[in-house]
Formats: structure tokens, C-alpha cells, sequence
């Protein structure tokens, strides 16, 4: 399996990693900041966790 790389976070430069939510009543990805706490929106699929967490507004410029 192919190792998740996520970037550090974009508010505080902390660790983050993917989280799985059953609690919605659905399998459900998030990813997290270790340090202060900030999350991606859920999604239904890892990869798209990932890549959401991944996206900086410097990367349309």
C-alpha cells in the first residue's frame, strides 16, 4: 500500500493524519492537525481527504 503523504498544516506547521468518522452513519475521511486542531472537511474517500488537506491556494497561481 502506498505510503499517505500529507502536507504539514497550513495554519501552524503542525503534523497531520487521515482520521475515519463512523459517526455521520457512513465511512468517512478527515484529515487533522495533531497541533492546533484544524480539519479538512469529511469525505467519503481517503484520497479525496488527502488531496483536499493536500490543495494550498498557491497551487492555482
Amino acid at each position: 500500500m502506498d505510503e499517505i503523504k500529507l502536507k504539514p498544516c497550513q495554519f501552524c506547521g503542525g503534523k497531520a493524519k487521515v482520521l475515519n468518522d463512523y459517526s455521520v452513519g457512513f465511512e468517512a475521511y478527515y484529515a487533522w492537525c495533531e497541533n492546533c486542531r484544524s480539519s479538512s472537511s469529511i469525505y467519503d474517500d481517503k484520497t479525496d481527504a488527502v488531496e483536499a488537506w493536500n490543495r494550498r491556494t498557491n497551487d492555482y497561481l
